[in-house]
């Protein structure tokens, strides 16, 4: 007699589930204690124990995916809170944002290793769906995905199965720069090795999203592997390495387009580290550069804007900052670890896609998302967690309380948000002896320039007119972050997006202005900014100007074009800093003065130039330019610059940006040497302005 198949609402809490090992054998979750969504998570071991046999395995070693998360509600945790801040705990589909391993067979106390934790696959949205009293088909629906052919669900597979399956999609070419420069050095490393150094280096300061002391190469997620070499590969700037970042990036992208179809995403914390880091290698080393931000970006985005751990301040600091939670010091890294560890996770991937969405609009004129200030409670950058030091992130557990106990010798107090950072800074009257690390330098310096941000409504007076500005006593003290400051005030006293479509002839960075009507608008408004009130004044006049009218004018031109000189300078002593958009800055520091030189110095004045100018030699170049940030750096002098003096920086600029530039390779510096190619040859041609 056939026995009737049992309906999935009447299924239990903690069913039964199969999950396929190499070779199509199953193992049945009965063989492990499954835990019911009720019950407290089982204690951790930091030395952790063997899995269960017949587990499911890879080549590369144990899977990443750690264990299911914790159900018991946590402090930040949205299980009780029925706002709109907390998903619905109705059925979702598979591309939601939850947890991809909820009820995945528990194997036994311990069973999590240290090689698992960072990544780490459970949410608060997955908690707020295991709260629910839904369950049934909803409970595969959670971490299930459907594996079709000939556009039918032939069965059911885990995110880790898919994961195994993108992995020879995502092979790292074996290419390296030793086969065509005969350097055996190289040959003692492989590519990963190599790729892997250069973003610890070049890549993770500037976006820690990954934990580097619990990082294992052999059981990371393949995809955020993949961006990780891609962004590594890609600092190496040799040709060789920057066409394989190109050629792992496109893999990247194929896979998540893959995915996409399929009905294949998911949001764990691996997935969410790869779609970031993904978004970063689009924006500034891409061949495409994007109008806009990919779809899965803006959800992982939107979705970290509206979730409590990573807006809630007091989850960015340890346990033990608060002397009534300690044990031992080591509190924040016993039992509680894991999500105490994806809080933090969440917090610096909100941090990160802030960071890239106002660079994205300050650097390339782009429009600004609403993920931010679309949240509940109306954020702000200055709202933002700031987050504990590069050095408390990237240390060993057992390094913790040592570093801890040296703030705390200093006297130091810890900043829970970045306004509390950024309000300290105008009371600076000299270097500080603890400053910022690079990431939280980098949030500072945006949220600087940031136009949803009311400084002076905050308390928080910060006039970049004194040399050197009372920021750049509290960020990091390197070129990058220089270089990254005056950068971000030339953008803050410049309308980048009317300057690049004048210098791109109606193109902004691979966007074309729709009308011609918005571009003689454009035309309109960087002539008003270039011109300002010097078209009235001679040089000696404008350094001591006291026209009120005149002066906001006046600033923003020579104040940019101040910034101009400084980034001029900077990149003429460190050629490489670190900065993915270094390049970029010195190519707007080109046309600010070009652009300035083209409306102030009118051909008419000095009849007696040639037609045709002579190219001068390098070092014909190198001297003008050394001339002219000297001229520039003289205190209470408005430099003058003239057409021969700008047509000499853009030959200069152009000259850097070739030494560091693959043909088809980065969207940005082929743009740039595209347009500096042609204010070169004929930038000073009549019609570039209105």
């Amino acid at each position: 007699m056939r026995r009737a198949g049992c309906p999935l609402n009447e299924l239990p809490i903690a069913p039964q589930i199969s999950i396929p090992g190499n070779g199509g054998v199953f193992y049945s979750s009965s063989e492990f204690s499954c835990r019911a969504p009720y019950e407290p998570s089982p204690p951790d071991s930091p030395g952790g124990c063997d899995s269960p046999p017949g587990e499911y395995s890879y080549a590369n070693g144990p899977p990443y995916y750690g264990q299911p998360p914790q159900t018991r509600a946590r402090i930040g945790s949205m299980v009780n809170s029925t706002t709109v801040y907390g998903p619905p705990a109705a059925p979702r589909s598979p591309i939601s944002a939850g947890s991809s391993t909820m009820y995945l067979p528990y194997w036994g106390p311990g069973a999590r290793s240290p090689a698992a934790l960072p990544h780490f696959a459970s949410s608060v949205a997955s908690e707020t769906f295991g709260a629910g009293a839904e369950l049934g088909g909803s409970l595969f629906a959670e971490h299930l995905l459907p594996l079709k052919s000939n556009g039918t669900i032939v069965r059911m597979i885990l995110p880790e199965e898919r994961d195994a399956m993108e992995m020879q999609d995502l092979i790292v070419p074996s290419v390296s720069p030793s086969s065509s420069t005969g350097d055996l050095t190289l040959d003692c490393f492989t590519n990963e090795q190599r790729y892997l150094g250069s973003y610890w280096m070049w890549i993770h300061p500037l976006f820690p999203v990954v934990h580097k002391p619990s990082f294992k190469m052999q059981t990371v997620s393949p995809l955020l592997r993949s961006t990780m070499l891609a962004l590594g590969a890609h600092m190496m700037q040799n040709p060789t390495d920057m066409g394989n970042a190109r050629i792992i990036h496109e893999c990247v992208q194929k896979v998540l387009k893959k995915r996409a179809i399929n009905g294949w995403d998911t949001f764990r914390v691996c997935d969410m580290q790869a779609i970031v880091l993904h978004e970063v290698f689009a924006t500034y080393r891409s061949r495409r550069p994007p109008l806009q931000f990919s779809k899965n970006f803006d959800l992982i985005y939107r979705y970290l804007a509206h979730d409590l751990e990573a807006i809630n301040q007091e989850l960015a600091r340890p346990l033990y900052d608060s002397r009534s939670h300690t044990r031992n010091g080591y509190e924040d890294l016993a039992g509680d670890f894991p999500p105490r560890l994806e809080a933090k996770y969440k917090q610096r991937l909100l941090l990160a896609c802030y960071v890239i969405d106002q660079q994205h609009a300050m650097l390339f004129g782009r429009q600004r998302t609403d993920c931010l200030s679309s949240s509940m409670s109306g954020l702000t950058g200055l709202d933002l967690p700031f987050t504990r030091s590069q050095a408390y992130w990237d240390a060993t557990p057992d390094h913790h309380p040592e570093l801890w106990a040296q703030k705390l010798a200093a006297g130091l107090t810890p900043y829970d948000q970045v306004y509390g950072a950024l309000s300290a800074v105008p009371n600076m009257t000299a270097p500080s002896d603890w400053r910022h690390d690079a990431f939280r330098s980098m949030l500072m310096l945006t949220n600087l320039t940031d136009p949803d941000n009311d400084l002076e409504a905050c308390g928080i007076y910060l006039d970049d007119t004194t040399d050197p500005s009372a920021v750049l006593f509290a960020v990091e003290k390197t070129p990058r972050m220089r270089l990254a400051y005056h950068t971000f005030m030339l953008c803050r006293h410049t309308p980048i997006r009317d300057l690049l479509a004048v210098a791109g002839e109606s193109w902004v960075l691979g966007e074309k202005l729709s009308s011609q009507a918005q571009h003689i608008s454009a035309q309109l408004s960087a002539r008003d900014w270039a011109m300002g009130p010097a078209s009235t004044h001679s040089s000696l006049d404008l350094a001591n100007d006291d026209d009120d009218e005149q002066q906001p004018a006046e600033s923003a031109v020579q104040r940019a074009i101040h910034h101009a000189l400084r980034i001029l300078e900077l990149h003429h002593k460190h050629p490489k800093t670190g900065l993915l958009f270094q390049e970029w800055s010195l190519y707007l520091a080109a046309i600010v003065l070009w652009a300035r030189a083209y409306i102030s110095d009118h051909p008419s004045r000095n009849p007696q130039l040639p037609l045709e100018p002579m190219r001068p030699s390098p070092h014909d170049l190198e001297l003008s330019l050394l001339a002219l940030i000297s001229a520039g750096s003289a205190p209470a002098t408005a430099v003058v610059v003239t057409r021969a003096a700008a047509q000499n920086v853009v030959l200069w600029a152009k000259a850097q940006i070739e030494k560091v530039d693959v043909p088809h390779n980065c969207g940005l510096t082929n743009c740039a040497l595209d347009v500096l190619g042609k204010l070169a040859g004929r930038g000073g041609e009549e019609g570039w302005f209105a």
